[in-house]
C-alpha cells in the first residue's frame, strides 16, 4: 500500500500529530508499505532535515494558517500515486488544498482530525469558535463529508465530536495511535539523564512532560502541589514554551511553593528528545499530565512504554483504559481532582509502586504498541 500523509508541519515542537505521522510511518515502511509526508514547511527548515522519513516541503509558508500555493500544485501532480491520502489535523490550509484536489482526482482520503473538535476549545475559546464556525461551514463540513472516514484515536474522542459543529455528517472509525518501543540501552539513558540532573538520583520524581500551554494544567499541578501536607515531590517539567504569559504565571506560582519549603524548586528542562527523554520517561515516579483536553495523549503511552505510572486527568481521552489496566490514576481536571490524583499516588507503599510499574508496561503491550496499531490502520484503509 502507498500512503501519503498530509500535515501542516513536521516541527517536533508542534506537538503529537506530527509524533503520530512519524510513529505510523516508520512502521508502515517496516511491514513493507510505501509511505510519504507532504507539509506547508519552508524546505530549508531544520526540522525537515532529519525526519528519518520521506517528506516534501512546499512551502514557504508565511502564517499560520499555512497557505502555500505549491501544496496544490504538488498534490495535482503527485497525490494520484498513493493508494490513499491521510490528512492530519484540522483549521489549517493543507486541509483546505487537499479538499480541491483530491475529488477531482477520485483519490480516496481520510483525515485524522487528532482532538481538534473537542468541545473544550469550544468552551474555551468561545470567539476563536465564531470563526472556526464559519470555516466549518466553508471548508471543513465538506472535508469530512467527502472523506473515506474520519479517524479518531479512540471511542471517547469520537463521541465528543459529535455535537461540536453542525453539519455534522461522516463516516467515523476508532484508530488508536501508538509507539514503538524506543532502541538503545535503557538503563543508559536513565544514567544519561540523571547525570544531567543529578540532584534526582534515588528521588520519585514527578515529571511533566509536554508543551508549556494552559491547556495542560500546569497551573493546576502546582496548585495542587502547594495543597500537599508533607514535602512536595520533586518536579521536573519538560517541554517547548508555547505561552510566556503562562510561563509567567506558573514561574509565580513556584515561587509560592518554594518560599514554603526551602529545598523545592522546579528543574526546567526545556524541550527533550532522544536518550535524555527516554531517560527522564524511565526514571520518574510517576509521569502526570492534568490536562484541560488531549485525544490521545503521546507522551502519556511513552511514559507507559517506560513502565513509568500516569497520573491524568479525565479529558486524557484514553484515561478508562489505563485506569481500568491499573496503570495509574485519573481525577477531575481541576485543582482538587489533581490534589487527589497526587496524594494517592503518594499513598502507595514500594510494593504497590512497583506493581502499578509493571502494570503500566502491560497496558502499553496490549494497548498501545505501534504494530498493532499500524495493522488496525491499514485495515481501516484498505476497506
Amino acid at each position: 500500500m502507498r500512503v501519503l500523509h498530509c500535515l501542516h508541519s513536521c516541527n517536533p515542537e508542534g506537538g503529537g500529530v506530527w509524533q503520530a505521522v512519524l510513529q505510523f510511518s516508520r512502521e508502515l515502511i517496516r511491514q513493507g508499505h510505501e509511505t510519504l509526508a507532504v507539509t506547508t514547511d519552508q524546505p530549508r527548515s531544520p526540522w525537515c532535515k532529519n525526519t528519518d522519513i520521506p517528506v516534501i516541503a512546499t512551502g514557504p509558508s508565511h502564517n499560520r494558517y499555512g497557505y502555500t500555493p505549491d501544496l496544490k500544485y504538488w498534490l495535482k501532480i503527485h497525490a494520484k500515486e498513493y493508494d490513499c491520502v491521510i490528512i492530519h489535523g484540522l483549521w489549517q490550509y493543507h486541509g483546505r488544498a487537499a479538499l480541491k484536489v483530491l475529488p477531482k482526482l477520485r483519490i480516496p482520503y481520510f483525515v485524522y482530525p487528532h482532538g481538534m473538535l473537542d468541545p473544550w476549545f469550544k468552551h474555551t475559546y468561545p470567539i476563536k469558535h465564531l470563526k472556526k464556525l464559519l470555516y466549518w461551514k466553508l471548508n471543513e463540513s465538506r472535508l469530512i463529508k467527502k472523506a473515506k472516514a474520519v479517524l479518531y484515536t479512540c471511542e471517547e474522542e469520537r463521541q465528543l465530536a459529535q455535537n461540536t459543529f453542525l453539519p455534522y455528517d461522516c463516516r467515523e472509525k476508532v484508530a488508536p495511535l501508538g509507539i514503538e518501543i524506543p532502541t538503545g540501552h535503557l538503563d543508559l539513558q536513565e544514567n544519561i539523564f540523571l547525570d544531567h540532573h543529578p540532584q534526582l538520583k534515588r528521588s520519585e520524581y514527578l515529571l511533566f512532560l509536554s508543551r508549556i500551554h494552559e491547556k495542560k494544567g500546569l497551573d493546576l499541578l502546582l496548585k495542587a502541589i502547594a495543597k500537599l501536607e508533607s514535602a512536595p515531590p520533586p518536579l521536573v517539567i519538560a517541554g517547548p514554551v508555547e505561552s510566556t504569559k503562562h510561563l509567567e504565571d506558573l514561574r509565580k506560582l513556584e515561587a509560592t511553593i518554594a518560599d514554603r519549603n526551602k529545598d523545592w524548586r522546579i528543574i526546567w528542562t526545556g524541550m527533550l528528545t532522544g536518550n535524555m527523554k527516554w531517560g527522564a520517561l524511565r526514571s520518574a515516579g510517576a509521569f502526570v499530565l492534568p490536562s484541560h483536553q488531549e485525544n490521545f495523549g503521546i507522551a502519556v503511552i511513552e511514559a507507559l512504554a517506560m513502565g513509568t505510572p500516569v497520573l491524568i486527568s479525565k479529558k486524557v481521552n484514553i484515561w478508562r483504559e489505563i485506569v481500568g489496566d491499573g496503570a495509574g490514576f485519573a481525577g477531575p481536571d481541576t485543582e482538587n481532582g489533581t490534589l487527589a490524583i497526587l496524594q494517592d499516588w503518594l499513598a502507595l507503599d514500594a510494593r504497590a509502586k512497583m506493581n502499578m510499574q509493571k502494570q503500566a508496561t502491560q497496558s502499553f503491550e496490549k494497548r498501545f504498541n505501534i504494530q498493532s496499531a499500524v495493522r488496525h490502520l491499514t485495515e481501516v484503509l484498505a476497506v
